[in-house]
């Protein structure tokens, strides 16, 4: 039996990424002030050859969620559908109980 319901899983994941519904609301979260780790994020993200995933890991409130919402700013920018892009904070506690 699960812990918690898909129903539970999606609605946390559409409180995460309300660029499903309205591509503009990025725009709310994302700062203009960018730090030397959002571009160097940005590259491994767009490289064209190498497909994998970039870890940002740091100490406490440094900025790792404000880099990750430039991030999807700049591919909503670019032309990349909003729908393709998922964030999620494995802090919530619905996540951390996901039994997959």
């Amino acid at each position: 039996m699960a812990i918690v319901s898909d129903e539970q899983v999606i609605k946390v994941l559409r409180q995460y990424n309300p660029w499903w519904r309205n591509p503009s609301a990025i725009k709310d979260e994302s700062k203009p002030q960018k730090q030397l780790a959002y571009y160097e994020a940005l590259k491994m993200i767009k490289h064209k050859t190498l497909r994998r995933f970039a870890v940002l890991s740091g100490a406490r409130r440094v900025g790792k969620t404000t880099i990750m919402y430039q991030m999807i700013d700049n591919l909503i920018d670019e032309g990349i559908s909003p729908k393709n892009i998922l964030y999620v904070s494995f802090d919530n506690p619905i996540i951390k109980l996901v039994n997959v």
